[in-house]
């Protein structure tokens, strides 16, 4: 017996930052539908990246070591659909065996799997979408060039906007994790700035490998393409509730629906992360269990810090060490 009320179960999709090399291959040996799922992506994303999509996910065709398909998969135009493939893979092994989600949600490019889940985009134009993604991200050209940089924080919101206060230049909460994790982003120089007065404070504070300041007006020149390319696809009304990092509520039905989620999703890659506002309203709205749906364990985590000791279960499905 549960010692839980089960309510509502929540898929959370993750995004970048959940690759490695040789994700997914043990399922993939084990599973046809996720053989075939990955297969699917390697048929999309072959005229985009002249090859393969999944040499990159196993690490094929490298050399000895791996080192340079690593280097590979965290670019951002590789890692977007690799991540994307993967959690889309996972959520139709669950749905073979029967498992079903109430509500879903994705953390920045994992919005697009909850995306698939939900119905708002099939599986070809959702990995089309994330690849123009990550090509405007990497490419986006903000104000004097300047690509800006991301650092994670050890420390709740509210410590974090206290120090970010006293920094001069543009930097901001872009990732609102959970009470001991915040990204920031900005322009260089205010990000190392509020690097060092996290420092003098003894708050861990560790600069992202990341080749741009996402989640911020640093490229916010990837929203208006990307909002051309979302308005050529076959974008649908949700089937069942989805959250938007962007306000953190659920996307609109009904007249207009369309065109509201378009902006939605071209704001998001410049937008903060309302990760912690969407787990509260999850749980506000009646759910008790969450599923992280993808390569690692990050969402999972976060949703455990949140929430605390009130009852819930927060489950990985996949992780590379188990």
């Amino acid at each position: 017996a549960p010692d839980h009320d089960r309510g509502q179960l929540a898929m959370l999709f993750p995004g970048q930052g959940s690759q490695y090399v040789g994700m997914l291959r043990d399922l993939a040996e084990r599973y046809p539908v996720v053989r075939e799922t990955l297969a699917e992506a390697d048929e999309v994303m072959l005229p985009i990246l002249d090859r393969p999509l999944t040499d990159f996910i196993f690490g094929e065709g490298f050399g000895e070591g791996g080192h340079s398909a690593e280097a590979a998969l965290v670019q951002t135009t590789i890692t977007q659909p690799a991540v994307l493939a993967c959690d889309v893979a996972i959520l139709r092994l669950l749905a073979a065996h029967g498992v079903r989600p109430d509500l879903v949600v994705g953390h920045s490019l994992g919005e697009y799997g909850a995306c698939v889940a939900a119905g708002v985009l099939g599986l070809g134009d959702a990995m089309r979408t994330v690849a123009a993604r990550g090509r405007e991200m990497s490419s986006a050209t903000p104000e004097g060039g300047d690509p800006g940089w991301m650092a994670a924080v050890t420390a709740p919101l509210e410590v974090v906007d206290e120090v970010l206060a006293k920094v001069e230049g543009y930097v901001i909460p872009a990732n609102k994790n959970c009470s001991v994790q915040t990204i920031i982003a900005g322009a260089t120089s205010a990000v190392k700035e509020a690097m060092d007065l996290f420092d003098a404070q003894g708050i861990g504070c560790m600069r992202l490998p990341v080749s741009h300041a996402f989640h911020s007006r640093i490229v916010a020149a990837a929203s208006e393409p990307l909002g051309r390319v979302l308005s050529k696809t076959d974008l649908r009304e949700p089937a069942l509730p989805i959250l938007s990092n962007v306000t953190g509520e659920a996307y609109p039905t009904g007249t207009g629906a369309r065109e509201e989620i378009i902006d939605l999703l071209s704001r998001q890659v410049a937008s903060p992360v309302e990760f912690i506002a969407e787990v509260e309203a999850m749980y506000d709205c009646g759910v008790r269990t969450f599923m992280e749906v993808g390569p690692k364990r990050a969402q999972a985590s976060f949703v455990a810090n949140i929430l605390g000791r009130r009852p819930h279960k927060s489950y990985i499905t996949n992780h590379p060490k188990k």
